[in-house]
This record gives structure tokens, sequence and C-alpha cells, in this order.
């Protein structure tokens, strides 16, 4: 069971933004990483056949948390949270 709470704010401050469109939730994103390396849920209730986001939300994502940020998202699937 991942603690999205704590996901959520973890990764709140590298999504804060005054101008342009809002980032997307931190819950959607960890989840398709997490999909994305281990094919496991994220989150959704049932089958989806539409895009969940535009495909370079990831790798625009991914840019906002650098490498250590995709480590700790997929560490907390691992176990279950994030340490902080």
């Amino acid at each position: 069971m991942i603690h999205w709470a704590e996901i959520e704010r973890t990764f709140a401050a590298s999504f804060t933004s005054v101008r342009g469109r809002p980032a997307l939730p931190p819950r959607l994103i960890a989840g398709l990483l997490n999909l994305q390396h281990t094919l496991d849920a994220c989150g959704k209730a049932y089958l989806q056949t539409e895009l969940p986001i535009d495909p370079s939300s990831l790798t625009r994502w991914r840019k906002r948390i650098g490498e250590e940020g995709v480590e700790t998202l997929l560490a907390a699937a691992r176990r279950g949270g994030v340490a902080g």
C-alpha cells in the first residue's frame, strides 16, 4: 500500500507555479512512473482506454524531480510510503 499523502507532501514544493497550466497530481504521475518501471497499478479503479495525460508530461515531471526523486518514488512504491 502506497502512502499517497506522504508522496504528495514530499513533492509538492517541486510543483508550485503561478503561471501556466497547473501541475498534474503527484499521485497520477507517481503511479504512472511506477507503472512504467514495475507494471503496477496507478490508483485507477478500472481500465481506461484513453491516455490519462499528455505523453510529454512524464518527461517534464522526471526533469523537475530529477533522478533522486524518481528513485524516491520507486522506493516508496516498493515499501509503501516516502521516508521524510
